[in-house]
């Protein structure tokens, strides 16, 4: 009866319920299975603790936290555990996190004293087992983070406990994570009186050399969280050590490391702008050498752009806004000489996009002129292709049409003979279309139109098409197109899905995806229409376009692409032509993976795999 009073309160953390939701039968229950001090029961209870933004009832609580008492002092270490995690939990029932001032109710708060009393006691025995101390350890760290006024007496000499965990060896990675915990909570005052701060942060700062990866990563955690509350009275030789000890750890051979260091060290140039000289000239040419990695990419790109705008900004001069993006540039020509340094050129113009959209309108303007210098002038291809790249992430990130010469040195960019610079200006066209619709879009359009008689220049201006609506629909976009634009766009994909080239077709089939994720209706309406065309060519494009169509996140276009995807793929696998039955066994494949629910139900998936299966028979063609 127990296990199952605990699994029917397991659900209710992630609906964000209360205990009040079980009754108060099932609450006499549950406490029963906690006097029984079963460890799984007591998970289960963790788990039901914690309901997301509602406070459980006083009375269930005052129930309840008598009977973890016993169970937080077992000589049975699992038991013992399992009950610190559940304190652990309860404590941030009584106050959730992000409350720091929100009242305990009167009828448990004579409670608290005594639960705080065993983690305490947990926290102070030296001979117990590991999994105990990390309890102990976890849980009074947040008992104090949340409730650190109703027990301001015990916080001294927990944090000097914690101080102690900290520098035991056995301990210390649990003891990072709860000084994490302690630094972010407002309610606690490290500095000052409690006197640990100083301590802490040398600690900290000795951890990023150690071996042990998960250490250097919560210490780097943790230290970040300092930097943001307490920065502004970090002393210079601290700083100073901070910086030099981060930056040995901004490298590609740890890119989650890396990013993390660098986010720690623009959290103290923000607070502690003293700071920035040694970011500067420490960190500096650690995260320009960085720019060059072919690994950097996504969470990482976005931290480094986020560590060079903070430093620009600080106006240190040895990171002054020309300084930086000279030296970006000079990165990145170095890197595209190098045969492999496309990734690495359009990383740096990225940050020199993010550096632009910081520095305002006057920089952006001063950098456009100079980058327009280097796409004109004759000369080396790597400079010709760094500055288009830089153009057409500027362009993504601000309206270059006041600029008459943008357009007309990017065009001219196609015609280049270096297969190099056509692509890097295709890329281009498409971030500045980006950021000037109105202007620059209908130009567009026209142009693939008439470049249909010439295919490798209809190729580029497609693939330019399909930057902007990729940059359209990503999710941190604001912008989107209008109807007309939708219909004028349709229209044009679909006149150019006839192509001989395939190439071009596989860009036209990219457009359409893209394009259904910010209109679905009119798209996939089209989609089948088309889907049934006598044209081989088309029947492939369209169904080709499913694969782009789907994407991780949960998105608009789901319901109605749902409603089509079985019979579209299906006649798609029975298809007279090869290259039609194959691009639906990848638009299925494609769907399998990203969005399986599509193609789950409904009877759907049968005749899908039957179609399927039918692909392995050897055939003629």
């Amino acid at each position: 009866d127990v296990r199952r009073v605990s699994e029917s309160l397991s659900p209710l953390r992630g609906e964000g319920a209360s205990f009040e939701a079980a009754g108060s039968a099932r609450v006499t229950l549950f406490v029963k299975g906690l006097d029984g001090r079963a460890p799984e029961h007591l998970t289960r209870a963790a788990l039901a603790a914690g309901p997301s933004g509602a406070s459980a009832p006083a009375a269930q609580l005052k129930a309840i936290m008598p009977a973890l008492l016993p169970c937080a002092s077992d000589r049975y270490y699992k038991v013992a555990a399992e009950a610190l995690r559940v304190a652990e939990v309860v404590m941030t029932v009584l106050r959730p996190v992000g409350q720091p001032a929100s009242p305990i109710p009167a009828d448990v708060a004579g409670a608290v004293p005594g639960l705080f009393a065993a983690m305490r006691s947990r926290l102070a025995a030296q001979d117990q087992d590991q999994e105990v101390k990390d309890a102990a350890i976890t849980g009074t760290a947040v008992a104090v983070a949340q409730l650190a006024d109703v027990l301001a007496a015990e916080v001294p000499g927990v944090l000097k406990m914690l101080l102690e965990r900290l520098r035991n060896e056995i301990t210390r990675l649990t003891a990072v994570r709860a000084f994490g915990t302690l630094a972010a909570s407002p309610a606690v005052e490290l500095g000052g009186a409690a006197g640990v701060l100083e301590a802490v942060l040398g600690d900290l700062t000795s951890f990023l050399r150690k071996a042990l990866r998960p250490l250097r990563a919560a210490s780097l955690g943790a230290l970040e969280a300092l930097a943001a509350r307490y920065g502004a009275s970090f002393d210079g030789g601290a700083c100073s050590a901070l910086v030099e000890e981060a930056t040995s750890l901004v490298a590609d051979t740890d890119l989650p490391l890396a990013s993390a260091a660098l986010r720690l060290m623009a959290t103290l140039v923000r607070t502690q702008p003293s700071a920035a000289a040694a970011v500067a000239a420490k960190a500096l040419p650690a995260a320009l050498g960085l720019v060059r990695s072919p690994l950097l990419q996504g969470g990482a790109l976005d931290t480094l752009r986020l560590f060079l705008t903070t430093l620009v900004s600080s106006g240190t001069p040895g990171a002054a806004y020309d300084v930086v993006v000279a030296q970006l540039l000079a990165v990145g020509v170095s890197a595209g000489k190098e045969g492999a340094g496309k990734a690495a050129q359009i990383s740096v113009a990225q940050c020199v996009a993010a550096l632009c959209s910081t520095a305002g309108g006057a920089a952006t303007a001063s950098t456009t002129s100079r980058l327009l210098g280097d796409v004109t002038a004759p000369g080396d291809v790597a400079v010709q292709r760094q500055a288009l790249f830089c153009l057409g992430e500027i362009g993504r990130l601000s309206d270059l049409s006041g600029n008459v010469q943008v357009e007309g040195a990017v065009s001219a960019s196609l015609q280049s003979d270096a297969e190099e610079i056509r692509g890097a200006a295709s890329l281009a066209l498409g971030g500045i279309t980006c950021g000037a619709l109105g202007k620059y879009l209908p130009s567009l359009l026209s142009s693939i139109s008439a470049a249909a008689p010439t295919p490798k220049r209809h190729y580029l201006l497609l693939t330019a098409l399909a930057e902007v609506l990729a940059t359209l629909s990503s999710p941190a976009s604001t912008k989107g197109l209008s109807d007309a634009e939708v219909s004028q766009v349709l229209s044009l994909l679909l006149a150019s899905a006839g192509s001989g080239e395939e190439e071009g077709r596989a860009v036209v089939a990219e457009c359409l995806g893209r394009l259904a994720l910010l209109a679905p209706a009119p798209v996939l309406a089209a989609v089948q229409q088309h889907a049934k065309a006598p044209e081989p060519n088309m029947r492939a494009v369209v169904v080709s376009a499913v694969k782009h169509m789907v994407v991780e996140r949960p998105h608009a276009v789901d319901g109605a692409l749902g409603a089509v995807v079985g019979p579209l793929l299906g006649a798609g696998m029975a298809d007279e032509d090869r290259h039609v039955r194959r691009a639906a066994v990848v638009s299925l494949s494609a769907v399998a993976h990203q969005k399986a629910g599509l193609v789950a139900g409904g009877g759907v998936l049968g005749g899908l795999m039957a179609g399927l299966y039918a692909q392995t028979a050897g055939r003629e063609d």
